[in-house]
């Protein structure tokens, strides 16, 4: 880790959040899509709990894209 530059380091840090929440949300699109039943309402709380957890990760001081951004030297 010592050894990564900033870049990979920033992917390292915004990776593990961003697919927390998109796996799961494609997965439910493809139930939905697959005709699974009731996944269609497990797509949308899908959708809204992605969306809230990339928005709460981005504005927390704490979180992973904020360590990314410090990761390449942004504040």
């Amino acid at each position: 880790m010592q050894k990564a530059s900033p870049i990979a380091r920033a992917i390292m840090w915004s990776a593990g959040v961003t697919s927390s929440a998109v796996v799961p949300t494609l997965g439910a699109f493809w139930a939905w899509r697959s005709g699974v039943p009731w996944s269609k309402l497990f797509f949308l709380v899908a959708v809204f709990w992605a969306v809230g957890t990339l928005a709460s990760n981005w504005t927390s001081r704490t979180g992973d894209y904020s360590k990314a951004r410090r990761a390449l030297g942004s504040p």
